[in-house]
């Protein structure tokens, strides 16, 4: 069964950080855009990181920071 992560987004109360590469050649960068259209209550945090592909984002010193920020805002 398929699962459509935008269709699930709105019955989320938990905060969310979603991360994309603008270059990921399997999954297109307009769908964070897509996915923070759909979300609610601010809970949906979108970061967009330039020259960065699909499994490469771990490498990326803002994708780290917004991870530990993240981490340190909501645990």
């Amino acid at each position: 069964e398929e699962v459509n992560p935008i269709d699930l987004l709105p019955h989320l109360d938990l905060p969310v950080l979603v991360a994309h590469g603008d270059k990921d050649p399997i999954v297109p960068h307009q769908q964070l855009e897509k996915l923070l259209t759909h979300a609610r209550n601010g809970n949906v945090k979108g970061l967009l990181l330039p020259r960065r592909r699909h499994s490469d984002l771990h490498t990326d010193d803002t994708y780290v920071r917004a991870v530990q920020d993240f981490f340190a805002t909501h645990l």
